[in-house]
């Protein structure tokens, strides 16, 4: 079952006391597609957005930064300094004169929009099931639609064009085939060429040699003097998939799936011939070159690098892998430092917290496990191998300083003062003397203390250490020694613990979590337990509230100025939740698993949130009426993601503005007791008026039915606390309405309604209140009604 969430024009948060809106996320999937400018290779992933990776040291790539999530990208054609870059129902135009893409415009198109050709100032659009769409890009920001051309007998998913020198312009699509048209006014389209065949990908040898790939079938070749006749000349088909190619002089370069890349000589185009296959570990997507080197992307989430410097005897010569398992964070300035196992020590610039950018990358010598940053030094568990250091410089990057080779499994550290307290699974807990920030002393070992899985440092200055089965240990700096307060057996296995004055809280991950009042020789004199059952692994508190991650089963928000503790809130995560992390407001969740961070505001229940989406209209107007100044949070989405997060502080009695785009949905949040935030809109008489956001009109959901005879059922949830009415309207592939129906809904409860349609509609959901809308879909054989996974939902 899918959900999808459409924020309500003015929403309470107050169903606990605290509570946490999403507002960004760091951390990548697998490409589909592949990308390049110079030495930047943009690895293109459907689920997560575009990865910028610097290639300028080929046998060293190192990831820069990503473009935005909000959309399932498919591909990226790169034109100087600017790139358009397609998705479902639209076309990025960005700047990439600085690597990391900056959006120009947006094309809002009723398409699946697919590889892209671009001839003067037109750019061809392949367009799914829309057909071919060619678009006028000599304005940038404001580009046009010139026309489109769609087969409606014929034309299923159009994911391919090319354009010769005449203006002939070649159309793909992946069900029906090669469709060749001309036309002098983009308006009408004459056929001229038609051959009907499943094919995936197109590209010119010359104006009358093209060459196609047929997936499966391999890939051939054809004389087009004639568009009308297109003359077979040869084909070369022992291969598993060729879903994309290069040509470079007398020799094609494949990307062959599950083969990898495949090289072949195509000295005779009627003859071609093998010279080299090398495999790949995943499936090799699509390919890019540069010079002596070829660019895959790569399933599994990477980028493979290969040597063709001599075809016959090309290799795989590096790879960057994205993926990724953030172990620890923690905050510098305006920079989130993640231990990530897999890749390294990174710098994330966390000024734009919806689209944090990596700064710099330190690998260290084998997998970081935990991290601690003490002035503007970051010392890191560098797991079996030791203990390194690193000074981050002003601009947020890395630099190595020291490495201390040690033995013991590492995973956890932290500071006190001037000294360094390092946990070792197999090696005790070590103490450091850190006087000298770049050169750690060792003065102490308690080896006695085996499996110490995390070290905390009480606000009192006493050391707590968590040792799995062997259970908490509480200890005191004396004299540059580490001395044992007390010991505890918690009859469980300690994963986490913290000391807040005299009470004890220990995640037991077999128990749950555990509080232990202790007296003034720190002996247990009472106990509690909460979140039975719930695997808890990692603990953090901030302000009034403790944060229990708990692994796949979320994160637990307990109130500690209560007794028994109270649960505030709950927060869904989608791995294996491994440390939470909170700054001014701002929570960051090392997801672990999932090789991501989540990013969340928190919100408590003084907290005043507006909501709205935008249309037709450019800023928003804050006026501060309180006596004091005051701190507004804004948060933009589109698609129900997040985009941007800005926090701006609006002096007492003044005004502040702040720019939008059309078609976003943006929450206010403010803490002050007089905020005025108003929508300015244009009026007809070129006057601005400001709207309340409380007055701007409906929240909207839209989807796409694929081409098949399905009975379906629309479910819908009225989360809030108002009884209201949801409409659902359906439109056929020219945006007619074709029928539409209005749905009662009481408050907290839901409806569902059955339809049955023919062929590929669109469908709008809205209503003025939060909702919920599932759409299900059963094919029918006979009387039976079999289940399939709800319809792809396309949102705007």
């Amino acid at each position: 079952m899918k959900k999808f969430l459409i924020i309500a024009l003015l929403i309470s948060l107050n169903a606990f006391s605290i509570s946490y809106e999403k507002i960004g996320e760091w951390g990548f999937g697998k490409y589909q597609q592949i990308a390049m400018k110079g030495d930047i290779v943009y690895g293109i992933s459907m689920d997560s957005g575009i990865s910028v990776i610097d290639y300028s040291d080929v046998s060293r790539p190192v990831k820069l930064g990503e473009f935005s999530r909000t959309d399932e990208f498919h591909n990226m054609l790169i034109d100087g300094d600017t790139a358009f870059i397609s998705a479902t129902g639209k076309i990025y135009i960005t700047d990439v004169s600085n690597n990391i893409p900056e959006t120009i415009s947006i094309v809002e198109l009723d398409a699946d929009c697919y590889r892209m050709a671009k001839v003067d100032n037109k750019l061809y659009v392949a367009g799914g099931y829309a057909g071919l769409i060619v678009l006028d890009v000599s304005d940038l920001e404001h580009p046009v639609v010139l026309g489109s051309y769609f087969d409606e007998e014929e034309m299923q998913n159009v994911i391919d064009v090319a354009v010769n020198s005449n203006g002939d312009i070649y159309v793909v699509d992946k069900e029906a085939g090669l469709f060749i048209l001309q036309t002098t006014d983009f308006q009408s389209y004459q056929e001229i060429g038609r051959m009907s065949s499943r094919m995936y990908r197109i590209k010119f040898l010359s104006d009358t040699e093209i060459v196609l790939s047929y997936g499966e079938y391999g890939v051939k070749f054809y004389d087009c003097t004639d568009p009308d006749s297109l003359k077979y000349i040869g084909s070369y088909t022992e291969v598993n998939f060729v879903s994309d190619f290069i040509i470079d002089g007398d020799v094609m370069y494949c990307a062959d799936n599950y083969n990898g890349l495949v090289i072949l000589d195509i000295t005779s185009i009627g003859t071609p011939t093998f010279i080299k296959s090398v495999a790949t570990s995943s499936i090799c997507y699509a390919i890019e070159q540069k010079d002596n080197y070829i660019f895959s992307a790569n399933s599994s989430g990477g980028i493979l690098c290969f040597d063709i410097s001599d075809p016959a005897e090309a290799y795989q010569f590096s790879s960057f892998d994205d993926s990724s398992y953030p172990l620890d964070i923690a905050f510098y300035n305006d920079k989130l430092l993640v231990a990530d196992f897999y890749n390294g020590v990174k710098s994330l610039s966390a000024d734009d917290v919806t689209n944090m950018q990596i700064v710099d990358l330190k690998r260290g010598e084998d997998y970081p496990s935990a991290l601690t940053v003490k002035d503007n030094y970051v010392y890191y568990a560098d797991s079996t191998l030791g203990i390194g250091v690193l000074k981050i410089n002003e601009d947020g990057s890395l630099s190595d300083v020291s490495y201390l080779a040690l033995e013991g499994n590492f995973l956890s550290i932290e500071t006190y003062g001037n000294y360094l307290i390092v946990a070792g699974e197999y090696g005790g807990l070590y103490l450091f003397d850190i006087s000298d920030r770049e050169s750690p002393q060792l003065v102490d070992r308690k080896y006695e203390f085996q499996s110490v899985v995390k070290v905390r440092v009480s606000d009192n200055g006493l050391i707590v250490a968590s040792l799995g089965l062997n259970g908490v240990k509480i200890c005191q700096i004396q004299d540059n020694r580490l001395v044992e307060v007390s010991s505890i057996d918690i009859g469980g296995y300690a994963l986490d613990s913290i000391l807040l004055n005299s009470n004890l809280y220990v995640a037991d991950f077999y128990n749950g979590l555990k509080e232990f009042t202790l007296d003034g020789s720190y002996s247990v004199v009472a106990d509690s337990v909460y979140l039975e059952g719930k695997t808890p692994e990692s603990i953090f508190v901030y302000g009034n509230y403790m944060y229990v991650a708990c692994g796949s089963k979320g994160m637990y928000v307990l109130d500690i100025t209560q007794q028994p503790l109270e649960q505030a809130a709950y927060i869904e995560t989608y791995s294996n939740a491994k440390r939470v992390l909170v700054i001014d407001g701002i929570m960051f969740v090392a997801e672990g698993l999932s090789g991501k961070i989540d990013v969340f505001r928190v919100v408590d229940d003084e907290t005043k949130v507006y909501s709205a989406p935008l249309i037709n209209s450019n800023k928003l107007e804050i006026y501060n009426g309180c006596a004091k100044d005051t701190v507004v949070d804004i948060a933009v989405y589109r698609n129900l993601k997040p985009v941007q997060f800005k926090r701006l502080t609006v002096t007492a009695g003044k005004n502040l503005s702040f720019q939008l785009k059309d078609g976003d949905t943006v929450k206010c949040i403010s803490n002050g007791n007089n905020v005025y935030i108003g929508l300015v809109t244009g009026l007809s008489d070129g006057e601005n008026a400001v709207l309340p956001l409380s007055t701007v009109s409906a929240n909207r959901m839209r989807g796409y039915i694929a081409p098949n005879s399905f009975y379906q059922r629309i479910s819908i949830e009225n989360k809030s606390k108002q009884s209201g009415y949801f409409t659902i309207s359906f439109f056929d592939r020219k945006g007619s309405l074709i029928s539409q129906k209005s749905v009662f809904v009481e408050a907290g409860d839901s409806r569902s309604f059955n339809f049955m349609l023919r062929g590929g509609y669109s469908f709008v959901v809205s209503g003025d209140y939060e909702f919920t809308a599932t759409l299900y879909q059963r094919e029918i054989f006979g009387s039976e009604l079999n289940y399939l996974e709800p319809v792809r939902l396309e949102l705007y």
